[in-house]
């Protein structure tokens, strides 16, 4: 698990972290144990190293940007798989 610790940031930006934060985990849930395919197998790998990217971004540098960038990246992976 993760030791807490403070990141220091504008409200709007914590705001859309945790909006986003939601919204992609809500896309790992919705892929989780489907028996997707080729490049939606693909697309959906590369969206979990990208939320795992984030998670350490923060962990390790306390940086909210980073996360936001990694996790938009994810989301943009989980909107290539076809559904």
């Amino acid at each position: 698990m993760f030791t807490e610790s403070q990141v220091s940031t504008e409200q709007m930006t914590a705001s859309y972290a945790f909006v986003l934060s939601q919204i992609v985990f809500h896309q790992y849930q919705e892929y989780l144990g489907l028996n997707l395919t080729g490049e939606n197998q693909l697309h959906y790998n590369n969206a979990i190293l990208y939320q795992k990217q984030a998670i350490l971004a923060l962990k390790q540098n306390q940086n909210l940007d980073d996360y936001i960038i990694f996790l938009n990246m994810a989301y943009d992976e989980y909107q290539e798989i076809d559904d």
